[in-house]
C-alpha cells in the first residue's frame, strides 16, 4: 500500500493529471477534426479545398492552444502538489529521526539506569556482608584466658580493680577508664557500682 503522504504518491498524481489532459486534448482534436469538414461545406460550399484545409489546420491551432493555455493553467497546481509532497517527506524524514534519536537516548537511559542498579546491588550485598561479618565478629566468644593459678588470677584483677577505683576517685569518667584501661565500659561500670555499695553498706552498719 502507497503512503498517503510519500513522494511517490504525489508524483503519481501529477502523472495522472498529465495523462488526463493528454486525453481531453487528443478528444478535443478528434471531434474538432470531425467536425471542421461538416460545418465547412456548409457555410462555404463554394470554398476550394485549399481554403477548407487552411481552416482546418487553424481550428486545431486554436484548439492546441487552448490546450496548452488550460495545461499551463493547472501546471502550476501539479507542481504545487510536488512541492507539497516533497515537504511532507522531508517532514516525514525529519519526525523519523527525531524519533530514532529519542529512542536512542531512552535505550542509552535505560542501559544506564539498569547499572546503576546491578551496581547499586552488588553494593548492598557488600553492605550486609560486611555487617553480618561485623555482626559475627561481636558476637564471637572471646579467647579463654590462658589457665594460671588462683592467686595470680585475684591479684591480677584486684590490681585492676584498683586501677579503675583510683582513675574514679580522680575524677576520671567511666568512658575515659575504659578508654585508658582498653577494657569494655560495662565492665568499669559494674565495679565503680558495686564499690559503692559496698561502701554505703559498710557506713551503715
Amino acid at each position: 500500500m502507497i503512503d498517503l503522504f510519500s513522494l511517490e504518491f504525489w508524483i503519481g498524481i501529477g502523472f495522472i493529471i498529465d495523462l488526463v489532459l493528454l486525453g481531453l486534448l487528443l478528444t478535443l482534436s478528434r471531434r474538432i477534426n470531425r467536425l471542421a469538414p461538416g460545418r465547412s461545406s456548409r457555410q462555404i460550399p463554394d470554398e476550394p479545398p485549399s481554403f477548407q484545409s487552411g481552416l482546418i489546420s487553424e481550428i486545431n491551432a486554436q484548439s492546441t492552444r487552448k490546450a496548452e493555455d488550460i495545461i499551463e493553467m493547472l501546471q502550476p497546481l501539479v507542481q504545487e502538489s510536488k512541492n507539497t509532497a516533497q515537504s511532507f517527506e522531508s517532514q516525514i524524514k525529519e519526525k523519523k529521526e527525531i524519533i530514532s534519536k529519542l529512542n536512542d537516548a531512552l535505550d542509552n537511559r535505560i542501559i544506564n539506569i539498569n547499572l546503576l542498579l546491578s551496581r547499586a546491588d552488588a553494593l548492598h550485598g557488600k553492605i550486609d556482608a560486611r555487617l553480618k561479618s561485623q555482626q559475627r565478629e561481636q558476637w564471637q566468644p572471646r579467647p579463654s584466658m590462658p589457665a594460671t593459678d588462683s592467686t595470680s588470677q585475684n591479684r591480677a584483677l584486684n590490681d585492676q580493680q584498683n586501677e579503675i577505683l583510683d582513675l574514679y576517685h580522680q575524677g576520671t569518667d567511666v568512658q575515659t577508664i575504659a578508654s585508658t584501661l582498653n577494657l569494655p565500659k560495662g565492665e568499669v561500670q559494674l565495679v565503680v557500682d558495686l564499690k559503692a555499695k559496698l561502701m554505703a553498706m559498710e557506713q551503715t552498719r
